[in-house]
């Protein structure tokens, strides 16, 4: 045999044991249905009222605001990991790492990859 590096084990796809993620998901599924029997109590289908305001569209409501506060969750989540990475991105190079470091950084690999004519702009 060679002496050529293990491979690395693969990498996990969640952090989270699968039958965690899968309690998250039942109950998400629950809140959403229970969020849905109380529409249904308060707003009649649009097939037995002429009124604007009938399940359907609380319906839309309800998912349209869940889509936003899905969508905040993710933004947050995105947000801390960076934040984890600069952290450990600045404890690895013992300073501060700005726009013009990264600036630098590309502008020398491009350098050298890139011959002079090849160069992005």
């Amino acid at each position: 045999g060679g002496r050529g590096r293990a491979a690395a084990p693969p990498a996990p796809t969640s952090t989270l044991p699968p039958a965690v993620l899968a309690q998250l998901l039942d109950h998400h599924g629950a809140s959403c249905d229970a969020n849905m029997t109380k529409l249904a109590k308060v707003f009649a289908p649009a097939s037995t009222t002429t009124s604007l305001q009938t399940m359907s569209e609380a319906t839309q409501v309800l998912f349209c605001a869940h889509a936003v506060a899905v969508a905040d969750a993710v933004r947050e989540v995105a947000d801390y990991v960076e934040h984890l990475l600069y952290v450990q991105l600045e404890g690895a190079l013992g300073k501060v790492v700005d726009a013009g470091h990264f600036d630098e950084y590309m502008q020398y690999h491009c350098r050298q990859v890139f011959t002079a004519a090849a160069q992005p702009q």
